[in-house]
């Protein structure tokens, strides 16, 4: 079973923090941590646009500035009750991923899944992402204290994650609930090499699907 958020605060000292104010996305500039969660429910009428978005894969990709989201988006969506709160809440987090990072631009990756797009744990060779998603099931992550890294990539020598000796037990993963923003440091964030938050996608029960916001600096 996997860890609930409720026993994130109960283990001693971590390499992640989480909050229900947005402001605790500045801790990622912290060099103690190397994830950060901003825990948020999402209205209902954004959920309902969404769980009707899933009946047609979405694939859309763009750099784009803060102010222009909105309208391209909403030039990509089909019209439906939920659309607009959609359209707002990414160009809400494409407006504070940017600040946060100092990039005018931003790369905007919008998905609909039906597996998982990275199925193990791994690193990755950026200096900051955001991840979000809008159904399902979030991202899942260890903790460095739960973590060997030799074990990432070739050490792994072709086992599967929960037999290599990555993490010793399943309530070492934690799981981001749906609508929390995670904050990502990879390895490519000042002096943080070989210390990237090691994370990867959840498995999907068949016939479901995840919609998943990635941003990236330009």
């Amino acid at each position: 079973m996997l860890a609930p958020l409720s026993t994130y605060a109960a283990s001693s000292p971590t390499s992640f923090t989480l909050g229900a104010d947005p402001e605790v996305l500045t801790d990622i500039f912290k060099p103690e941590f190397n994830l950060v969660n901003w825990q948020r429910p999402l209205p209902a009428e954004l959920t309902r646009y969404v769980n009707w978005l899933q009946q047609n894969p979405l694939n859309f990709a763009r750099t784009l500035s803060p102010t222009e989201v909105v309208q391209v988006l909403a030039e990509q969506l089909p019209n439906g009750v939920g659309k607009q709160q959609l359209c707002t809440d990414v160009a809400l987090l494409v407006d504070m991923f940017s600040c946060l990072m100092d990039c005018e631009h931003v790369g905007v990756r919008l998905t609909t899944l039906s597996s998982a797009m990275c199925p193990r744990f791994h690193t990755d060779k950026v200096m900051c992402r955001l991840v979000t998603s809008y159904s399902e099931i979030g991202t899942q992550w260890l903790d460095n204290a739960s973590l060997d890294r030799s074990k990432l990539g070739w050490g792994n020598q072709g086992k599967a994650d929960e037999e290599s000796g990555l993490f010793q037990y399943p309530t070492d993963i934690y799981t981001a609930q749906v609508g929390e923003v995670l904050l990502l440091k990879g390895e490519a964030w000042p002096d943080n090499e070989a210390k990237g938050v090691a994370h990867r996608s959840p498995n999907l029960k068949p016939g479901a699907k995840r919609l998943v916001l990635t941003l990236d600096p330009a």
